[in-house]
Formats: structure tokens, sequence, C-alpha cells
């Protein structure tokens, strides 16, 4: 049994605070909330651990593709959910640690919230038709 936290920032997202990310079976448990019926638009899964009051270590499930290396409204929803948790504090910059790299996310007082972090290219294609 898990508690979640549903935030919406712009796509569904559920947020779920864990001691250990790395041992959570992000895939199962991700599958279960998307065939569970609960989210009828899917889910994007957060689970997410408090390392300090401005550091969070997540890894993210996204609806229908699985897990992935980073994702920004993750991120966001990690962060506002810590904030609304009392994990962290409303207009502080709030390290989100992905497999990705690291993401900076501050939740403003007015209720906005800003990503910040770097990008990379990590793939190149070419289409033809």
């Amino acid at each position: 049994a898990y508690n979640v936290n549903c935030v919406n920032v712009g796509n569904p997202h559920c947020v779920i605070f864990v001691d250990r990310v790395e041992e959570i079976d992000i895939d199962a448990l991700g599958q279960s909330l998307y065939y569970s019926g609960m989210f009828p638009n899917g889910i994007f899964l957060e689970c997410v651990r408090v390392v300090n009051g401005v550091t969070l270590k997540m890894r993210v499930w996204e609806k229908a593709n699985g897990e992935t290396w980073a994702c920004g409204t993750g991120a966001c929803a990690a962060a506002v959910a810590a904030v609304l948790g009392g994990h962290c504090k409303q207009d502080t910059d709030i390290t989100v640690k992905v497999r990705g790299g690291d993401l900076i996310v501050r939740y403003h007082r007015d209720g906005s919230v800003t990503l910040t972090g770097n990008v990379q290219k990590i793939y190149e294609g070419k289409v033809e038709f």
C-alpha cells in the first residue's frame, strides 16, 4: 500500500514518496496504476525519496512508455508534492535528481512552477517518406 499524491501540472502525475527509489519495481507499479481504472487518461508515476529539504531523488514511469531517464513535468509534480507535504519549502530551488541529470524546480507562492536544467542531444535521426 502506498500513499499517493495526485498532481496535475498540465498532465496527470501520481507522486509516491519512498525510502529507497532504487528498490521499487517501477514498471510493475506503473502498469498497475495505469490499468487500475483509477486514471482513465493514463498516469505518470514518480517514485521520490526526500534526500533533504532542497533535494529529491526521483525515478519516473511515463504512461504506456515505461521508465524514462527524466521528465520535466514529473520533476515539477514531485517538487509541488514535496512542498505541499511539508518536505520542502515554497520559493526555494529544489534539486530533483533523475537518471538523466539534475533538474531545478521552484514552486512559487503564486502557484506557478519554474523548471531549469541542462539539455543534451542524445539522438539524431533521419526520416524518409
